[in-house]
Parts: structure tokens; sequence; C-alpha cells
């Protein structure tokens, strides 16, 4: 194997380059500038505006120029960094998997922790349906789909899949920290301990963002990460035409990358490199995914992808404090009345980083640290420089220093072998997260406290005993239970429950499970284990919901006078467990 050095200046400016990387990583999101209490608001987060712009600059000045790689005699002493880089770095990422993976089983996403992702959801399924799903969605408050083709098009797949939408976000965000990884086995095979170092503290720093991990929950954007190493690879490979197209998918998937089309122009046309054929890839990349939607209804399409971020941006967002603690220059405009400058200086922060750019660019620079400050600027001056947005700037900037060292190395293959090793070690890595996570068989012994996130509502369970049974006792219509499960296999649901005994009648339960009808079983007034037979197509990889209906009477009201004694309520639930068949319907 061919192993790499970088030459000394080189080295130095890649070195200097990741430092920035991981200060302007900690800096995005907010979550440093949060944490300094007893300071006021906004000198904090205008302090972090300040130092985050300073660091992007620097790196501006400090990117290391395209150098051939110098080729050095194979050593096997070489192999154990290089295998212990790795192996930290498979580490890192675990552990970021697991703990993000118990948010995917806590509950279904809800618009009321954030609405984004839900309206996504919505409208793959309503596009899915046939329908146009640039329309006014009700969550319950009304909002349209204000994202491009390119960021909610890839929810098509858990959609398919009958899948929690997260599944997907977290394989999404972990394809750049796995180009760092990769980076830095490259940096320990030719030697270069302190880079190796640098680039697994760089995914330590994406993996346990606190903000990022927080975002996590409700987050969407994730999605369109993979393709920002793919430009920034293509860049560094100069394939101008596909970087180009690329750059035009990007603006799709996310509109705050329109940022950067003015670098890369400005790149392209001082090397001689714009041509018609180029401006034709990337008006055509950025037009032709939106021409469909534009066809079928133009006013939707421009309300939802423009109007109405103007309209609920100013109308809703900035009479909050929310919109005045963010990273940027929109806040600290907000908090002092001078809401009517906010664009006027998105438009001069803009024109002069592209001046800065221009000059830089003419004298040789690379393109990519202009366009990470192009958009990080754009980002800081938008309507509302939510903390994701501040997200994608450090993401590219460290999927733009992987490929610094990857692209060109001896050991790593081209592209879409790279792509198609991350995405399927990553993938690999998230399904066997899943494995460590309660759903693929569980217990839920209702009358402990351990059953308590279980529970979603119609039941009661303060210390209710029936001897030495402990149970809890089902006090509506309906008993909601939520199952977290982590497998699409057929599976048999055991019920250990006691009806009500009622003159006449046979007490039954009956069982749905995420709206699909599992049946009804006959109870008696003794606790008695039923089943309920359960295929693959109805369960949910993530929180499932299983309602129970009891036929009795329920001793509605009365649920808080549960006190010892109440061995006689009924109906009542015990125990509940799932397990595997692989022979119920089929599997999904």
């Amino acid at each position: 194997m061919m192993l790499t050095r970088w030459p000394g200046t080189s080295q130095a400016r890649l070195i200097a380059s990741l430092v920035c990387a991981i200060v302007a990583a900690g800096i995005s999101g907010g979550w440093i500038a949060e944490s300094l209490t007893g300071i006021a608001p906004g000198f904090r987060f205008g302090l972090a505006t300040v130092v985050l712009t300073i660091v992007l600059a620097a790196v501006c000045a400090l990117w290391p120029a395209v150098e051939s790689p110098v080729s050095t005699t194979p050593s096997v002493g070489r192999r154990p960094s290089a295998l212990a880089a790795l192996a930290v770095g498979m580490w890192l990422c675990g552990k970021a998997a697991s703990s993000m993976l118990p948010a995917v089983f806590a509950g279904r996403i809800n618009a009321y922790q954030a609405d984004m992702l839900v309206v996504i959801d919505l409208g793959v399924k309503r596009f899915l349906g046939g329908a146009n799903p640039y329309t006014i969605y009700h969550v319950p408050w009304e909002v349209p789909l204000p994202y491009g083709p390119y960021l909610w098009g890839p929810f098509i797949l858990p959609v398919v899949l009958n899948s929690d939408p997260r599944m997907l976000t977290l394989i999404a965000c972990l394809v750049v920290p796995g180009a760092c990884i990769w980076a830095a086995v490259v940096s320990a095979e030719a030697r270069q301990f302190l880079v190796c170092g640098l680039f697994l503290a760089l995914c330590a720093t994406m993996l346990i963002h606190p903000a990022l991990l927080g975002f996590f929950t409700i987050g969407h954007t994730q999605v369109s990460w993979p393709l920002l190493l793919i430009f920034v690879w293509l860049l560094r490979a100069e394939r101008w035409t596909a970087a180009t197209a690329v750059a035009g998918s990007l603006v799709v998937a996310r509109t705050t990358m329109v940022s950067i089309v003015p670098v890369l122009l400005m790149f392209l046309w001082r090397r001689g490199l714009l041509s018609i054929p180029r401006l034709v890839v990337l008006t055509a990349a950025v037009v032709i995914p939106f021409a469909p939607f534009a066809i079928a209804d133009p006013h939707a399409l421009w309300y939802a992808l423009y109007g109405s971020c103007q309209k609920v941006m100013k109308g809703v967002v900035w009479p909050t404090h929310g919109a005045h603690d963010t990273i940027g220059t929109t806040g600290l405009l907000l908090r002092y009345g001078l809401e009517r400058y906010v664009e006027m200086t998105q438009a001069i922060g803009m024109v002069v980083v592209y001046a800065f750019a221009w000059r830089a660019i003419r004298r040789g620079a690379r393109p990519e640290p202009w366009l990470i400050l192009a958009l990080s600027v754009f980002s800081m001056t938008s309507l509302w420089p939510v903390i994701y947005v501040h997200f994608d700037v450090f993401v590219l900037l460290a999927a733009a220093l992987a490929a610094t060292v990857m692209v060109g190395a001896p050991s790593v293959p081209g592209l879409p072998t790279v792509m198609l090793i991350l995405v399927t070690s990553v993938t690999a890595m998230v399904i066997g997260a899943t494995a460590r996570h309660q759903g693929s068989t569980m217990r839920v012994d209702f009358g402990t406290e351990s059953a308590t996130p279980f529970v979603e509502g119609g039941m009661y369970r303060n210390g209710l005993h029936d001897g030495p049974r402990t149970y809890g006792w089902v006090v509506e219509d309906v008993a909601t239970v939520r199952i977290p499960r982590a497998s699409r296999w057929s599976g048999t649901i055991h019920l250990v429950a006691r009806g009500c005994l009622v003159p006449g009648q046979v007490p039954r339960v009956a069982a749905t499970l995420n709206g699909h009808w599992l049946g009804v079983r006959p109870l008696n007034d003794r606790w008695t284990e039923v089943q309920f037979e359960a295929p693959g197509r109805f369960w949910f990889l993530g929180a499932n919901e299983l309602q129970f209906r009891f036929s009795g009477p329920l001793s509605r009201g009365s649920a808080t006078a549960g006190v010892a004694g109440d061995a006689g309520r009924c109906p009542g639930i015990d125990l509940l467990f799932v397990d595997h068949r692989s022979d119920i319907g089929g599997q999904s």
C-alpha cells in the first residue's frame, strides 16, 4: 500500500484549519452562548457571532492548497495506528447512535415538539398518494411544506418501510463523521498523528455536540449532509461539471445554499472553466426538480418556498425572544428594534464576502473556505438564524477538510465506492445499535414503575394489588400502550388481564396495533393470558401504538381514589410481552 505525507506548509495549514473547524463546531448551535449564564444574552450571542466569523475568516486564510502527496515506502509498523484510529472512530459513532436512538423509541414525531418533520411526513404521504405536496397542512396550525424535493424526497424511504423518519436522519448525520474517521485513518497511515488526532477530535465534536443531539429528535436537514460531502469531494477532485450539478442540487435541498453559487461561479470564471454547458447544467439542476410542482400550482410552490417564510418569520417569530437569542446579526437587530435593517444587513454582508472571495480567488485561493464563509454569513443574517442553519456550515467545513486528505490518497477508492462504503457502514452500525435497545422482545409489568414510559393513557397504576400481584386499572374507554420495537418481524402480543363480570355478558378485550385490528379475546374475572397475532406489516420501526378496549363497566373519575383493597377493581392489566413469530401473515 502506498502511503502519503503532506509537505510541511500544507500540513501546518491543515492542522490550523482542523483546529478552527473544532472551534467553529463548538460555537455553532449556540449551546456555549446559552450556557454562559449571568451574562446578558445580547452580549453572549454577539460574542459568539464575532468569534465564529473570525474563526471562519481564519480558515479562509489558512486553507491548505492542493498539492500532490508524496509517496513513501510501506511500513508494517504504521498499520496498528491506522487500525486504532478506525477503532476509536467506530466506537464514537456507535456511542452516538446509541445515545440518539432512545428518542426514536420514546414516541412518534409530533407537531408540538417541532412541526417541520411532521409536515415533511405529511407531504411525502400526499406525494405518494399522487397529489401535489406543496399545499397547506393543519398540524393543527396551518403550515406549508417549505423545502425542496431533495430534502423531503429522501423521507419517502422511511414512509415506504413504515419506519420512524429519524432512523434516516441518524444514518445521514453519521456519514460526514464517518468521512472524518476515514481521513484520520489515512493520516495515521502517513504517520501524521497530530492530524489523525484532530480529525478524530472533530468527529467527536460533531457526535457529542449537545445542540446537535437535541436537534436529532426533531431534525430533518441531516438528510442533505451526505450531499455536502459529495460536493466538496468533486471540487477537490476538480470535476467541475459534476460539482456544478451538485451545487444546484444543494440549492434544491436547502435554499440557504444559494449563497455558495456566486463563489463557485467566480472561481470557475477566474480559472477559465465557466462555460455555457456548465451554466445550463447548474440551471437545470435547480429548475428541473421544481418544474412539475411549478406547473401544477406555481402560486402554492412560491408561497411554500418564499412567501410563507416572510409571513411566519416577520409575523410570528420576530416578536418572540427566541428570535433574539440566536447567533448572527438578526437577533441583535431585533433586540434593538431595528428589524427594518435585517435584509439590508444580509445584502451588505454577502457583498462584502463575495468581494473578499473574488480578491482571494484572483490570487489563486481555493473556493472551499469561501463557500463555507458565504454560507455562514448568509445563515447569520437570515430572517431567523435558528440553530440548525449553522449545522450546515460546520458539517460542510468538516466534509471539505476530510476531502482534502482523502482525495488522491492511494489507499482511498473513488467517490462512488467511498459513498457506498460510508452509507453501508453507518447503516449497519445504526441497525446494530437498535438490537441493543428494547423492542425486538419486551415485557411490560403494569404494576411497577418501570411501566411508566409505556403507558400513554387510560390506566391508573398507583399501588394496586391483588394478593402478591400488582397491576394497572383501566379507567377509560381505551387503554393506550406504547410499544417500542426495533424489528418488523411478525410477533405475538401476550396480555395478562382480568375482565369485569356482567350478568348475561362475557368480558372481552379488543386490540388494535397502529390502527390495525388485531381481534377480540374473551376474558373472565380471573387473571388470564390472551394472545394477539400481529403481522410484520402492522409493526412500525420505532414507537408503536397498542390500544385495548375492554367490555364491562369503567369507574371513571375515581382513579385517584385507588388505595390498598382495590383488588376488585376491573378491568385490569398485569403484564404484556411480545415475542417473534415468522409465520403470521408473512414478513414485511
